[in-house]
């Protein structure tokens, strides 16, 4: 299911939702996103967080399933973060969101945050052009490269 920001504070309050992605070109409202996610996911008793970050150099797709299969030692919910500096997570990405998917509880909270995302391709030079930002009408893009396509799984994207 698409979320707009603007939305997010009362869908939260209706459901906490398995999993999120939280994506936009505005690094602040992705930011205050997450802050709800993570603040509602606290009251409901995800006391525990787990941060993982793809784009370490010792990263390996296998934490994240580790993660869905091993328990906290105080806390029976946990909010797991998956940082993605790249935007992607690649073939070897997709597929062990997707086992990640079929094997976690219920109970347990993913929140993927790719990067800003931009579709300008590099100048000659080497950098990327300036775009101005969107109007806010405009809010609620899908972000290209739908990560989670062909899961079978209750999650949001927000955009």
């Amino acid at each position: 299911m698409r979320l707009y920001p603007e939305k997010l504070a009362d869908q939260l309050q209706q459901q906490l939702l398995p999993v999120y992605l939280v994506s936009g070109d505005e690094p602040l409202l992705q930011q205050e996103c997450c802050d709800l996610i993570r603040e509602r996911a606290r009251q409901l008793g995800c006391s525990d967080r787990e941060v993982i970050d793809a784009g370490v150099s010792s990263f390996n797709w296998q934490d994240i399933l580790h993660s869905a299969t091993s328990m906290s030692l105080f806390a029976q919910r946990k909010l797991i973060e998956l940082r993605l500096p790249s935007g992607k997570p690649g073939a070897q990405g997709s597929k062990a969101l997707c086992e990640y998917l079929d094997i976690a509880s219920g109970e347990d909270v993913l929140l993927i945050s790719p990067a800003k995302s931009t579709n300008n391709p590099p100048t000659a030079s080497g950098t990327r052009p300036w775009i101005r930002p969107a109007p806010l009408s405009r809010y609620g893009q899908w972000m290209p490269g739908n990560c989670l396509a062909g899961c079978n799984s209750a999650y949001a994207t927000l955009v």
